[in-house]
C-alpha cells in the first residue's frame, strides 16, 4: 500500500475514533480498518520475500532471542542471596525469550521447507496442515495470523526427513511445549516458580537440533541457486 493510502486510512480511523462510542468498535468496518492499518506490512513482506528469505531472517532473530534468554539466565550472572527477587525476575525475563526463540526457530523449520505458517480463509484447506506454500493461491492467505505454535509443533514430524529418529521429534514437542508453557504463564499470569534442573538445557539441545536442519535447508537452497544461474549463463 503506498504512503498516500495509508494516511487516507489513518485519518478515515482517527475521525471515526473521536466520533465512536464503545458500541461502534464491535462494527466490522471499523475493526477492518484497526487491521490493516496495525498490519499494513504483512501482506508487502511476503510479496517481496520468498519463505526461504524469511526462514533465513527469522532463523537469525530466533538465535538473537536465544543468547538473550541465556544473557538473562540468573545462573550465569553471581548475586548474594539478598538477590533472590533479582533471580526471580531475570528467571522469567529469561524464560520468555527461550520461548519466542523456539517458536521462532519453528516456523524457520516450516519455512525453509516452504511449508505454509499462515492461516487460510478455506477452513477445510487449513484441516490439511501442513500445506505448501505453492499449493495456496495467495489470495487465499490470512497474512496478519499465522498458525498457532502448538498446531505447527504437532505437525513437525509431517516435514522433517525419515532420518530424524522418532525419539529426537518427540523429544522437540515435549520441551517445546513446555518452553512455550512456560513463556505463557509468565507473560499471561505472571506466577513465578523455579526450574527443573535439565529441563532449560532439554530445550536449548532441541533448538539447537532445529537450527542445525534449517542451517543445512538453507545451504542447500543456496546451492541449488547457484547452479540455476549458472546453467543460465551457459
Amino acid at each position: 500500500m503506498k504512503n498516500s493510502d495509508l494516511k487516507k486510512l489513518e485519518e478515515s480511523l482517527r475521525k471515526q475514533l473521536l466520533t465512536s462510542s464503545m458500541e461502534d468498535f464491535q462494527k466490522d468496518n471499523l475493526k477492518e480498518l484497526i487491521r490493516k492499518i496495525g498490519n499494513i506490512t504483512h501482506e508487502d513482506i511476503y510479496r517481496i520475500h520468498p519463505p526461504i528469505r524469511l526462514g533465513e531472517m527469522l532463523k537469525k532473530e530466533a538465535g538473537k532471542f536465544l543468547a538473550l534468554s541465556e544473557k538473562y539466565y540468573p545462573y550465569s550472572i553471581d548475586y548474594t542471596k539478598e538477590d533472590q527477587e533479582t533471580i526471580l525476575f531475570n528467571q522469567k525475563v529469561s524464560r520468555i525469550f527461550l520461548g519466542i526463540a523456539c517458536e521462532y526457530i519453528l516456523k524457520t523449520t516450516f519455512l525453509v521447507k516452504g511449508y505454509c505458517i499462515h492461516e487460510v480463509k478455506d477452513k477445510i484447506e487449513q484441516r490439511r496442515l501442513p500445506l505448501k506454500y505453492t499449493d495456496i493461491k495467495n489470495k487465499n492467505l490470512i497474512y496478519d495470523k499465522t498458525i498457532k505454535f502448538s498446531d505447527l509443533l504437532e505437525k513437525i514430524d509431517l516435514i522433517l526427513e525419515k532420518k530424524v529418529e522418532s525419539e529426537s521429534i518427540n523429544m522437540i514437542k515435549l520441551y517445546f511445549s513446555i518452553a512455550a508453557d512456560w513463556r505463557n504463564n509468565d507473560i499471561h499470569l505472571g506466577v513465578r516458580h523455579w526450574e527443573r534442573g535439565g529441563t532449560r538445557e532439554s530445550i536449548r539441545t532441541c533448538f539447537k537440533l532445529l537450527q542445525k536442519i534449517c542451517e543445512a535447508e538453507i545451504l542447500k537452497h543456496k546451492i541449488r541457486e547457484l547452479k540455476e544461474n549458472n546453467s543460465r549463463k551457459y
